[in-house]
C-alpha cells in the first residue's frame, strides 16, 4: 500500500476533535520546563546574551565584527525558555544579506538567523528574533 494510502488510513480512526491540538495544554507542558531541559536540548536563552557583547561572523574569509546593542524578551512567547530578540550593530561599509551565520564570542558560538533592519551613520542593525 502506498505511503499516503497508509496515513489516509491510520487517521480515519480517530476523529477530528482528537487530531486537533490542544493549545492550552501545549502552553501550559512548555511553561513547566525547567532551564536545565533548555540547555540540554543546545536551545539558546536570553541569559546567553548581554548588551555590549561583541560576536564575529565569518564572511568570505573575513572576519567581521557584530556589537550586541539590544537584548528584549518577548512577552507571552510560546518558546521554550521564553522568546527574546538582539539587536546587533555591524560596520557601516559593510551590508549583510538576511541569512544565518556562525556568531562567535565569549561564551561559545551559536547558528543566528539574522536580517537587516536599519543603517545610520555608525553602522548597521541587524535583527535576530526567538519566539
Amino acid at each position: 500500500m502506498p505511503p499516503l494510502e497508509q496515513f489516509r488510513k491510520s487517521v480515519q480512526r480517530f476523529s477530528p476533535w482528537q487530531l486537533r491540538r490542544n493549545k492550552k495544554l501545549d502552553r501550559i507542558r512548555t511553561l513547566n520546563r525547567s532551564s536545565a531541559q533548555i540547555e540540554a536540548n543546545g536551545m539558546a536563552s536570553v541569559s546567553d546574551f548581554e548588551q555590549g557583547q561583541t560576536f564575529t561572523i565569518e564572511v568570505g574569509g573575513k572576519q567581521i565584527p557584530l556589537e550586541l546593542s539590544a537584548v528584549k524578551p518577548i512577552a507571552a512567547s510560546p518558546r521554550l525558555g521564553g522568546g527574546f530578540s538582539l539587536l546587533f550593530r555591524g560596520p557601516r561599509d559593510i551590508a549583510l544579506p538576511q541569512a544565518t551565520y556562525l556568531f562567535t564570542g565569549t561564551g561559545g558560538t551559536h547558528e543566528i538567523f539574522i536580517v537587516p533592519v536599519a543603517a545610520d551613520a555608525t553602522g548597521r542593525l541587524y535583527e535576530a528574533v526567538f519566539n
